[in-house]
Order: C-alpha cells, then structure tokens, then sequence
C-alpha cells in the first residue's frame, strides 16, 4: 500500500489477500511510512474520504540488517512485541521482509497457520448446517452447492463473505446471500478463518436481500 492510498482502493486489497498487518511505503515507493493493522481501518471507516489519511493510524515499522542472526531478532521482535520487520540491505535499501513466523518456521520447522488447520475444510453438521474454513475456494462451494458465486471476482468463501460485509466483521456476526446464511464463527485481525453456513432451502423475493445480524 501507499500511504496515499484512499480507503476505496484499500479495502479490496485487504479482503483479496486477508492480511492483518500490512506495509504502507512513502509517496516515493521506496521506503516504509509504517505498518498497518488492518483492524485499526475501522476506526476511519465512517470518515469523509476527503478527511481520511492512512498515516493516522500507521504504527512504527521495525528495520533490521539483514546480516541479523535469527534467534536475535526473535528476542528482538519478542522485546518490541512486532511481528513483521523490514529488511535492509548494506546500502540501507528495503531488500525484504520477515515475520515472526518465517522465523519459527526457520527455527523448529513449518508451524501451521490458521489458515492451514489440519482438519476438512467443510464439514457437514446436519441437513443444512456446515463449518467450513475461509479459505475454502469458491469454485468447489459453487459445485457442492450448487451456487454460482463469481470465481473470476472472489478466489475463496472467505474473500466472498468479507466483500459481502464490506468490512471488517467480527466473530459471532452472520450475513445472509440468497439462501445461505454465513456466520463468523473465527477471527484472526482482519482475517475471517472459520465460518459457519445455514442452508435455507426455500426462500423468497425478501429473503434475498442481504441481512446483518449481531450477537
């Protein structure tokens, strides 16, 4: 992101890549302005776009040579609380960067992700009722579903669902699309990971409309 970014163009980019933390670079596109929690957008969502400013809610970014042994920047990141670090080369340019996990990862082997659970990404809990993960692609839910949600606009359910709020939701909100009602049922930031969906079986012209619900 830039930091002259508007929120219009911000919001698809979250909901496209699901990132919590992001780094925002300069007008020149050379260096960091600073990283962006994506959760701390809600605070300027009701904004004027003609007042909002990205810097406002940016937070320091840490900077660190890329000569740095691993196991001190994880005291590093542990002392400063960060996750994620800009990674400079020996003529101080931006040649990378490293999150906390790329170093566990490093450090006791590939850590699983919640968005990599070991378990079925949709399970059936009854007739109608299913758990799913928000990386379930788009493509299989219109198979089994037999639904036709766009798979040129939305990769995964998750994406598809966030678009539907048009912002960040939280856990326990539920939105209805057609005949499917879908519940948030796990948060990680601004990333949905597990849902859970109703299958309504017969609707009418009203029920179509899209409904957010809070719990």
């Amino acid at each position: 992101l830039s930091i002259d970014d508007k929120l219009e163009d911000i919001l698809p980019r979250i909901i496209e890549n699901f990132y919590s933390r992001v780094p925002v670079f300069d007008s020149d596109g050379e260096s960091f302005a600073g990283i962006l929690f994506t959760k701390d957008l809600n605070k300027l969502k009701n904004l004027p776009s003609e007042k909002f400013s990205l810097k406002s809610v940016l937070r320091p970014f840490l900077s660190i040579p890329q000569t740095k042994k691993i196991k001190e920047l994880l005291q590093e990141f542990k002392k400063r609380k960060r996750h994620i670090a800009a990674v400079l080369d020996e003529y101080g340019s931006i040649c990378g960067l490293v999150t906390l996990e790329d170093i566990l990862e490093e450090l006791v082997g590939e850590i699983d992700s919640e968005m990599r659970l070991e378990e079925n990404p949709l399970v059936k809990i009854d007739d109608n009722s299913f758990r799913l993960l928000a990386t379930y692609p788009v493509d299989e839910f219109n198979t089994h579903f037999q639904t036709q949600i766009s798979e040129e606009e939305y990769d995964t359910v998750g994406g598809f669902v966030f678009g539907l709020f048009g912002r960040i939701p939280r856990s326990g909100e539920a939105i209805a699309h057609e005949n499917l009602k879908f519940r948030v049922e796990k948060m990680k930031g601004a990333r949905i990971l597990n849902l859970h969906l109703t299958v309504i079986s017969k609707i009418t012209n009203n029920d179509q409309k899209k409904v957010v619900e809070k719990t």
